[in-house]
């Protein structure tokens, strides 16, 4: 037969066959983790009796009585914990069982988790675990969907992470198991977080032994690019075969990570954290849009023209650092002259008011604004917020 063992470590097998007549024989074999192929002697097996029928087989995974089998001389067997073992194509009188197959080899090939509609990858690690036939999921009462991205990423759609439950709350993002596939170096991902305060988010790769690789860093309020150099991560055994990776948002374990110095995880509180183009093996993350930044002002609003009925004043914008903004323009004629320009509209002290339908770069002068100084208020906005500057006065009052 073939004989599956999940375990790390040797553990025993025991074959018992039972006669019609009372009785039984019993053998025991020594297999190792993962596929075996065994081959049992009945006929000279403990108890074994040729005058007897045999027609019942029995198996015992990770089990030998010693008084069955006393000599058997192999490993012990392990701590029952659930373990899933498997046996398959077993033969007797004749029959054949398969000699077990070569493994497949397992390869670093490229791949990027976008959690686009049609990335099976991806998608698998919508929803919570146990999942239905495969590994990624949610758990500790983290919950997953497929989401759209948060402003300020690359748009499309995104792996929502909500997390509520345990403050170890994360997902099983990836098995590479199946497609024999193994994480290895570098992992880059987007990341949002949705709080106001830096926060941890740690990442694991999980190896065929079980054993894990960790890494953590620092993230920052909004949308992060995160670069996980795991081949450099604690634990992490460049003999080992890594095919599952794990992401905790808003968490690091010190006895994981040990040498993470950032900022300290916050209260769970059903945040919704997102994660978007998981690569690895060469797979490429594409860079984030630039940040907005709101404007500031840089150099003050000016008017230039002659302040006279029919003459036209034109407003220089001025200059703003920050992002790309839009430009809007408010007039106003003053009864005190201002010899410096500001940053708000004017005050009350100016005795300064609104010229009706004055909005545009420049102003024509009107008969009401004769005896008045003239000024303009330039805002400058973007996504991020707005900035005003507002111009010194006209030198002098209009005039006819």
């Amino acid at each position: 037969m073939n004989v599956y063992s999940p375990e790390t470590v040797h553990t025993p097998v025991q074959i018992q066959l039972v006669a019609n007549e009372g009785g039984a024989a019993n053998a025991a074999v020594e297999v190792s983790p993962g596929w075996n192929h065994v081959s049992v002697d009945m006929s000279a097996a403990q108890g074994y009796d040729s005058g007897k029928t045999y027609q019942k087989l029995v198996v015992f995974p990770d089990f030998v009585n010693g008084g069955d089998v006393p000599s058997y001389a192999g490993a012990a067997a392990a701590a029952v914990n659930n373990q899933n073992y498997a046996i398959d194509d077993v033969a007797f009188n004749g029959g054949v069982t398969p000699a077990i197959g070569a493994s497949a080899p397992v390869n670093a090939t490229s791949k990027v988790l976008s959690f686009e509609n049609g990335n099976v990858d991806g998608l698998l690690a919508v929803g919570g675990c146990p999942a239905d036939g495969h590994w990624a999921c949610a758990f500790e009462g983290a919950i997953t969907t497929q989401a759209d991205a948060p402003a300020g990423g690359n748009g499309g759609k995104v792996l929502q992470i909500s997390k509520a439950g345990q403050p170890w709350a994360g997902v099983n993002l990836y098995d590479g198991t199946a497609g024999h596939i193994k994480v290895a170096g570098t992992v880059t991902m987007n990341f949002f977080s949705p709080d106001t305060v830096k926060s941890p988010a740690q990442l694991q790769l999980v190896a065929t032994d079980n054993s894990t690789a960790n890494a953590a860093l620092e993230v920052s309020p909004g949308w992060n690019r995160l670069s996980f150099d795991m081949a450099n991560a604690r634990g992490y055994d460049a003999a080992k075969t890594y095919q599952k990776v794990v992401i905790f948002p808003d968490f690091v374990n010190s006895g994981d990570v040990p040498s993470y110095t950032g900022a300290a995880a916050i209260a769970v509180g059903g945040q919704n954290y997102a994660i978007d183009d998981v690569a690895f093996n060469g797979g490429v993350t594409p860079a984030l849009p630039a940040a907005v930044t709101k404007p500031s002002v840089r150099v003050a609003a000016t008017v230039a023209g002659t302040a006279k009925v029919g003459k036209s004043l034109t407003a220089g914008k001025g200059s703003y650092n920050g992002s790309t903004a839009t430009y809007s323009y408010k007039w106003y004629r003053c009864t005190v002259v201002a010899k410096t320009a500001g940053t708000a509209a004017p005050a009350a002290a100016a005795k300064c008011s609104v010229i009706a339908g004055a909005t545009t770069a420049s102003h024509k002068v009107v008969t009401a604004d004769v005896g008045k100084y003239l000024r303009v208020l330039v805002t400058a906005r973007n996504s991020a917020g707005s900035a005003m500057s507002l111009s010194k006065s006209t030198a002098a009052k209009a005039t006819k």
